[in-house]
């Protein structure tokens, strides 16, 4: 009996132990089973939640990553799922290829409208933060037609530039409806002012890569057109001139003066092959014959592939900043152009200019349209660049306010700094540029052939070139281009639809002179609320317009070219103060030795 009774109660406690173990087992099997359902709703729902950047989960792989005796149970699961979400998934991921196409023929539109870069497919379709890999070549199937669409349709015309406030027209609103208007449409490339990439892209006549127009520095077209085997362009119009606009800048407790730059241990930083290094070395042609070659440090840009990559601007601009802060400031040079230049003289009191591109007599450094050889001599090309120049031009003429374009082309400028900076900057027009190319020839003006020799001729002895690398002047541009524009101009600052001859004085009025600097084109600080009384009058009194008459002491090739700066000064203020470019005429006068230096005017109305 005792021994029964043991066995039944060892039988009866055993069962029991086995079916709570089975119970645990039971639940903790359930807590399995719902964690791996649980998972793949999980994953389904960050597929609904991103239908291009995720994909939908592949009931088969998830299976295969359980053990097979639970498989049964939860194959019936995961279709249960499959079934529930598959058809919102692909409904949500067909939503998202159309939002990628709607915003793709936005940007499009607005490049187009603005003349900037069209949006990139192969950068759209291989973000891996918004496309999944296997999503990609549908994508790129819903892009193409729309990519190949607004090429056909609106066929552009690539010009190479880079941000400086000179090429300001170029941007402007009222420069793209014009073109616009005659289904023409361009798109600015800017390259950072890599010069040595624009020759390559003017010289490739490839329609994606190439860039049949682009804007140089005649100095920067003329050293690296001389790496090539001939100029693949030819220069078409000029766009301005540097007066101000690029400086070498120093500390002023190490370097009071450009002259001190003569030393050793002096150094200059500067960006090479650009107009900062055309400013040098007419700078060491003119004043610093004894600074040694290894005194100069150039300063590149930063590769592009450069998560923070960053212009040598920028680095030249921080480098001054930081020495500034020195107790004992180094004799260091820093060559900038404008906005650097406002922003490094607002930086600190003791940043001072020692020369900048008004201190020569002759500029050096001038802005130039250059075409392609090859797109102007075939299809539509030279037709093309007609209208393109001609609406740059008339755009340039209908300016009341270049410092308030330069604003408005970089908003970062407060009103100030625009100022300086449009105050450094003489732009072409029209007049000057018949001028210049011969088309209306005046001899106030310097001809184009004459000018790319002079310049070529300070580069052969600064080094830069070699004498047999210097371009022939008469091939170097073309004056067809303008010739046509002249024959069909309507515009004003000095086109063939507004001359001189059509005026006569006004009686009894005057205006006061405008004095300067003694051997200079820089007004005198008397004579600014004299500026300001002629731009108030000429505003107020719409029917006048104004003969600016330059004046200089003698009758040489140097004050005929001073006589003429100063003119072209006093212009540059009117316009800024609101007056019409059209309204203004240019004369040169010459005086006696005794006569004070001035530019006078005279007020004229249409006979």
């Amino acid at each position: 009996m005792r021994k029964g009774t043991i066995a039944f109660v060892w039988l009866l406690s055993l069962t029991g132990g086995v079916g709570c173990f089975a119970g645990l087992w039971a639940m903790r099997s359930g807590d399995a089973h719902k964690e791996f359902t649980d998972n793949y709703e999980k994953a389904w729902k960050a597929a609904l939640g991103a239908p291009l950047k995720e994909l939908a989960p592949d009931a088969k792989e998830e299976l295969a990553k359980v053990p097979g005796w639970r498989r049964f149970a939860l194959r019936r699961e995961f279709k249960k799922l499959d079934e529930k979400h598959r058809n919102t998934y692909k409904t949500g991921l067909e939503t998202k290829f159309d939002q990628q196409a709607s915003d793709f023929r936005k940007k499009w539109r607005q490049a187009v409208e603005d003349f900037t870069d069209e949006p990139s497919i192969e950068a759209i379709v291989k973000d891996e933060k918004q496309v999944h890999e296997k999503h990609r070549d549908m994508l790129e199937k819903k892009l193409l037609p729309i990519d190949k669409h607004f090429r056909k349709t609106y066929p552009r015309t690539r010009l190479a530039l880079d941000s400086f406030a000179g090429y300001s027209v170029f941007r402007s609103k009222a420069f793209r409806q014009r073109l616009r208007k005659q289904s023409i449409y361009l798109h600015l490339v800017d390259d950072k002012a890599q010069y040595k990439k624009r020759i390559k892209t003017l010289e490739d006549t490839k329609p994606n890569t190439g860039t049949p127009l682009a804007v140089f520095t005649l100095d920067a077209l003329i050293i690296n057109s001389a790496t090539l085997e001939s100029p693949p362009g030819v220069v078409v119009m000029l766009i301005d001139e540097s007066r101000g606009a690029d400086a070498i800048l120093a500390d002023r407790r190490a370097l009071p003066g450009i002259g001190n730059l003569n030393r050793k241990e002096a150094k200059i930083l500067f960006q090479p092959e650009s107009p900062s290094d055309t400013l040098v070395r007419w700078a060491r042609h003119k004043y610093l014959p004894d600074i040694p070659s290894d005194a100069l440090e150039s300063v590149d840009d930063d590769p592009e592939e450069n998560k923070n990559a960053k212009t040598a601007q920028d680095k030249i601009l921080e480098r001054f900043k930081a020495a500034l802060k020195e107790p004992t400031p180094k004799p260091t040079a820093y060559v900038l152009w404008q906005p650097y230049v406002s922003a490094a003289l607002a930086s600190d009191p003791n940043a001072i200019v020692l020369a900048d591109s008004s201190h020569s007599k002759q500029p050096v450094i001038i802005d130039v349209l250059v075409a392609q050889k090859d797109y102007l001599n075939k299809g539509k090309g030279r037709d093309r660049v007609k209208k393109i120049v001609r609406a740059y031009l008339e755009t340039l003429s209908e300016q009341r306010d270049m410092a308030a374009l330069v604003r408005h082309d970089d908003p970062n400028l407060n009103e100030v700094t625009a100022r300086d900076v449009a105050g450094g900057i003489r732009w072409k027009n029209a007049g000057s540029n018949f001028a210049h190319f011969g088309v209306k020839p005046d001899d106030q003006f310097e001809r184009m052939e004459k000018i790319i020799d002079r310049i070529a001729d300070l580069l052969v002895k600064t080094e830069a070139i070699g004498e047999e690398k210097k371009p022939d002047a008469k091939t170097f541009f073309d004056s067809t281009i303008l010739a046509s524009v002249e024959k069909f101009w309507k515009g004003g600052s000095g086109g063939g639809g507004v001359v001189r001859r059509d005026f006569e004085p006004v009686s009894g009025e005057k205006l006061d002179p405008i004095e300067f600097q003694t051997g200079s084109a820089k007004i005198s600080s008397i004579s600014v609320l004299d500026l300001d009384g002629a731009a108030d009058k000429m505003k107020a009194s719409p029917e006048y317009y104004l003969e600016v008459q330059g004046s200089a002491k003698g009758n040489t090739d140097k004050d005929r070219e001073l006589a003429r700066d100063r003119a072209s000064t006093v212009i540059e203020e009117l316009r800024q103060r609101g007056v019409a470019g059209e309204r203004i005429f240019t004369a040169v006068n010459y005086h006696a030795s005794d006569a004070k230096p001035i530019v006078s005017f005279l007020l004229l109305k249409k006979k």
